[in-house]
């Protein structure tokens, strides 16, 4: 005998979605904290990135002591351009982290309905009172949770995109300071040492 099928569970009350929306909004503000969060390393390590650089170039600009037929002069300029290398691949991580991001998660909000919480949407209504009328549309509590989920959802996407260009950045600038105390460590050499040779 076929057991029967399992009652569907009941939907929620209107309670339990003005309590979720409450809950939702909680979380909508701690991930754009997040984002600032983000926003803000990679603020720093673009720096960073722009001031070794520079020292790099600078100290690589000094050939006063240094000739290419020195065998640690040749070791010293594929060191720079490694360490560069490393250094332009974190401070392009930085910027992909802080470059606004404006194209909706797959998903998040079904069409044809826009948000009326996501910048991006409110913008590309035609007049203010189209907004008001958008606005005015989302009535009850279970449209205010499914538009708040939405932008939750949708902002959680931009929030790991951005943590994950951080996490790039900072493990290409660790490679690039490696390879910057090894390319130091030639150029005292060079600049030290009379000749530079080994």
């Amino acid at each position: 005998m076929t057991p029967p099928p399992n009652p569907a569970p009941p939907s929620p009350t209107d309670a339990e979605y003005k309590a979720a929306t409450e809950h939702l909004w909680k979380t909508y503000e701690a991930i754009n904290e997040w984002i600032r969060f983000a926003d803000a390393k990679a603020g720093a390590l673009l720096t960073i990135n722009g001031v070794l650089i520079g020292a790099a170039i600078s100290k690589i600009d000094n050939k006063q002591k240094f000739h290419p037929d020195q065998l640690f002069y040749w070791i010293a300029l594929v060191l720079a351009v490694v360490c560069g290398a490393y250094l332009v691949a974190s401070a392009k991580d930085s910027l992909l982290c802080i470059k606004p991001i404006l194209k909706d998660k797959p998903g998040a909000f079904p069409p044809p309905k826009p948000s009326t919480i996501y910048f991006e949407h409110i913008a590309q209504n035609p007049t203010l009172n189209d907004f008001h009328k958008a606005v005015l549309a989302v009535k009850g509590d279970k449209l205010a949770f499914e538009e708040i989920a939405a932008q939750v959802y949708a902002v959680s996407e931009v929030a790991r995109q951005k943590h994950l260009h951080i996490s790039s950045s900072v493990e290409s600038l660790k490679i690039g300071l490696r390879f910057g105390a090894a390319l130091l460590i030639v150029l005292s050499y060079l600049t030290f040492v009379p000749g530079g040779q080994p």
